[in-house]
């Protein structure tokens, strides 16, 4: 990965912090070319600090009680689909197995299953008349 492609592939809890960084950086730098007050100077250092301190804790705080919250959307969905897939594959090797113990039909064709249904429906339908009498 590239050092550009960090800034766009990154979406975590704490990119709004990180983002006004570089927004009062910048707002210092030009206000210092149009020569304001020195307050206006003052006010964008107090705030860059606060906004530094606040990034630099809530980075630690979540790094040590919610590590995930700092990983990337497309790095939780990702993990998501490979979580999910494991557990297809899981569900099918259970269902394998359970075919193989006989406690479920291998059907290859619908209308195979369409007469296995049919059969069934026909058996259920006997057998209820039969504790009805």
């Amino acid at each position: 990965m590239h050092p550009a492609d960090i800034g766009r592939s990154r979406s975590s809890i704490v990119n709004p912090l990180q983002w006004a960084i570089p927004i009062l950086i910048a707002a210092m730098v030009v206000s210092v070319f149009g020569h304001p007050p020195s307050w206006l100077l003052i006010y964008f250092a107090v705030l860059l600090g606060v906004d530094f301190a606040a990034f630099i804790g809530a980075f630690f705080y979540l790094l040590l009680t919610k590590p995930h919250l700092l990983r990337s959307e497309s790095h939780d969905y990702k993990m998501s689909e490979l979580i999910q897939s494991r557990q297809m594959a899981e569900f099918i090797q259970r269902r394998e197995k359970q075919i193989k113990e006989g406690l479920f039909d291998e059907v290859a064709d619908v209308s195979e299953l369409k007469a296995q249904i049919t059969a069934h429906s026909r058996l259920k339908a006997q057998i209820e008349g039969k504790e009805d009498r």
